[in-house]
């Protein structure tokens, strides 16, 4: 937003490069660097969903799953030390899977914030005397939020469909292992369309959300006057 509203300053040809960079940058890529840096080197965060301590922990019978993610099941077991540590192992997957997306947000954003300011509403209001962050917060940000729900759901659905990849390199046992059993081997029809059908129902809920959503924030929905 505020890239958009003082483009052409030093925080927007910042935010430009950086965007340009994580876009450009396939996961894996970065996923392996990530390794390289804060594994390897520091030592600070490492593969697997968990310590190797606090994983015979969870094995004994005194700690309960409830959901399977360790980080609600050691919540609701008392354990903040096992659900610290698996938010350590979290870090890196989480943002290898997310900072492609949030770049594309980033510029779509940047571009809706563009083209709402030359509109007559904004011109008015600065007529009128409205500091200008109200201006962005209280009128631009609600009309960017169409497109920017769009991007947000796409960017979901993607990470639905594609956390195989950064659960294959830092070794984290989920939907990849289901898929790499299923392809190997003697072909496991059933899990692989599972898969397929998980996929689906997946994305259509995030749609159904993402309309909800847009006739929730945008008036002009909700009107008929802005057709999704």
């Amino acid at each position: 937003m505020m890239a958009g509203w003082k483009r052409g300053g030093h925080f927007d040809r910042g935010f430009r490069l950086l965007a340009f960079l994580s876009t450009s940058t396939p996961p894996f890529i970065l996923a392996i660097v990530l390794l390289s840096i804060f594994y390897i080197n520091l030592n600070w965060f490492a593969p697997g969903r968990i310590s190797l301590p606090y994983r015979l922990e969870t094995l004994e019978g005194s700690f309960v799953y409830y959901t399977g993610m360790l980080t609600i099941d050691s919540l609701l077991n008392g354990r903040f030390d096992i659900m610290g540590d698996a938010f350590r192992h979290l870090a890196m997957p989480v943002f290898t899977l997310s900072i492609y997306h949030w770049a594309t947000l980033g510029r779509v954003a940047r571009v809706s914030v563009m083209g709402e300011e030359k509109k007559e509403y904004v011109i008015a209001a600065r007529s009128r005397g409205v500091i200008e962050r109200r201006i962005v917060w209280k009128h631009i940000f609600r009309n960017t939020l169409t497109p920017s729900l769009t991007s947000m759901t796409l960017s979901a659905t993607s990470i639905v469909s594609g956390v195989f990849v950064a659960e294959i390199i830092y070794n984290i046992n989920g939907i990849s292992s289901i898929i790499l059993s299923a392809l190997s081997g003697v072909p496991d029809a059933p899990a692989a369309l599972g898969f397929a059908i998980y996929s689906v129902i997946m994305t259509l809920l995030l749609m159904f959300i993402l309309d909800v959503l847009q006739a929730v924030f945008d008036p002009r929905v909700r009107e008929g006057v802005l057709k999704i």
